[in-house]
C-alpha cells in the first residue's frame, strides 16, 4: 500500500475540505490514507479514517507542527505528502529544514496571489494541482509540473422536487469574499420589482450578524444557517444567486446545476470555468444583473434550456473522475 499524508491547516469546513475528506474516505486496495490537521479542526469529525493525526495550531511557522509532522512521517514510513493550503506549504519548510525530503503534491484550491514564490520551488515537490484556469497561468512559470484538475462533486440524481417559483437562494460561506450583503441587495430590488419574489440564505461566517440585521423587516428572506446536507436543502428553489468577489472553484455553483437550480452569477475567474451564456447567467454588474433575472424570470422556455444545459455541464464534474485524475497523478511520481 502507498501512505498518502494529506495535510490541512484549516479549521472551518469548506470547499476545499470537502474535496481531502473525499480523498481520504475513499478507499482502495493501492492507496492507504492519513490526515494531518488541527485538533478542532471541523474535518476530524468528517474523516471516515482512524488513521487521523492532529495538532495544536498556531499562526506563522508553526515549530511545534512541523516537528510533530516530520516524526509522524518518519513513524508511519509515508510515501507521499498531499498539501491542501499555503500554511501546509510553511509545514513543508519546516520538516525540508529537519532534513525531511518526503514528496510532496501541492493542491492549491483557491484562487491567489503568489507572494513567495520559492514556496512552490521546494525540491521535494514533484507535482502541483490547480483548480481554475487563472491559477494554472499565475504558476506555471514557477513549476513546470502544474496540473489543472476541477474539483468535483457527487451528482446525485435529482428527485422530481416541485420549485417554488420565484425562489432565489444563497449558499457560502458569509465572508467579505463571497459577499452575501449583495445578495441582499440584488433581492431588496427585485422584490421591488415582484413581490411574489422569496430568498434564502444559507452559510455562516463572520458577516453572520450583519446578514441577520441586513433582513429584519423583510419576511421574504430567510436565513436558516449552515445546513450540512445542502443538497437536499435547496432542490425546491428555483434560482441560486451568486456574488462572489473571488472563487477557486465553486462546489455550490456545480451542486446548484445538478438539481437543476438555474444559476446566476459573476463572470469571474474560477466560475467561469464552468459557467457560459449557454448554461448559466453570467453578470458583470449589480444593475446588469437585475434586468438579466427580471428578462428571465417568467420565460419558462429560455429557463428550461439553460436549465438543461447545466444539468449536462454538471456531469463533467463528478468526484470520481476527480479521484481518478488525482489517483493516475500519485502514480506517476510513486
Amino acid at each position: 500500500m502507498i501512505k498518502v499524508l494529506h495535510i490541512s491547516t484549516a479549521k472551518s469546513f469548506r470547499g476545499a475540505e470537502h474535496i481531502i475528506a473525499n480523498l481520504c474516505n475513499t478507499i482502495t486496495t493501492k492507496y492507504d490514507n492519513y490526515l494531518f490537521c488541527p485538533t478542532n479542526a471541523d474535518l476530524v469529525k468528517k474523516v471516515n479514517s482512524k488513521k487521523v493525526f492532529t495538532y495544536n495550531k498556531l499562526m506563522g511557522y508553526d515549530l511545534l507542527a512541523g516537528k510533530k509532522l516530520n516524526s509522524i512521517i518518519k513513524k508511519e514510513k509515508i510515501n507521499l505528502l498531499h498539501i491542501h493550503d499555503s500554511h501546509g506549504l510553511n509545514l513543508l519548510q519546516i520538516i525540508n529544514f529537519l532534513g525531511n525530503k518526503t514528496k510532496a503534491i501541492v493542491h492549491r484550491h483557491v484562487d491567489f496571489k503568489i507572494n513567495h514564490p520559492k514556496k512552490y520551488q521546494q525540491k521535494n515537490i514533484v507535482a502541483i494541482i490547480v483548480v481554475n484556469k487563472n491559477s494554472y497561468e499565475k504558476l506555471k512559470h514557477i513549476n513546470k509540473n502544474i496540473f489543472l484538475i476541477y474539483n468535483g462533486i457527487d451528482v446525485v440524481s435529482i428527485t422530481n422536487q416541485t420549485k417554488i417559483k420565484n425562489s432565489f437562494v444563497f449558499v457560502g460561506n458569509l465572508s467579505e469574499e463571497k459577499n452575501p450583503l449583495a445578495f441582499i441587495e440584488i433581492l431588496n430590488r427585485l422584490h421591488e420589482q415582484n413581490n411574489l419574489v422569496q430568498a434564502h440564505i444559507f452559510g455562516d461566517g463572520s458577516l453572520k450578524s450583519d446578514v441577520v440585521s441586513a433582513i429584519q423587516n423583510r419576511p421574504f428572506i430567510k436565513y436558516h444557517g449552515f445546513v450540512e446536507h445542502i443538497v437536499e436543502a435547496i432542490q425546491e428553489y428555483e434560482f441560486l444567486i451568486s456574488t462572489s468577489s473571488k472563487e477557486g472553484f465553486p462546489l455550490n455553483i456545480l451542486e446548484a446545476m445538478s438539481q437543476k437550480l438555474l444559476v446566476v452569477a459573476p463572470n469571474i475567474n474560477g466560475i467561469n470555468d464552468i459557467l457560459n451564456s449557454e448554461n448559466a447567467i453570467l453578470y458583470n454588474d449589480r444593475n446588469e444583473v437585475i434586468n438579466q433575472i427580471a428578462s428571465i424570470m417568467n420565460n419558462e422556455n429560455q429557463k428550461e434550456k439553460i436549465i438543461k444545459n447545466a444539468f449536462q455541464t454538471v456531469q463533467e464534474f463528478s468526484t470520481t473522475n476527480m479521484i481518478q485524475q488525482i489517483h493516475n497523478l500519485y502514480n506517476s511520481y510513486i
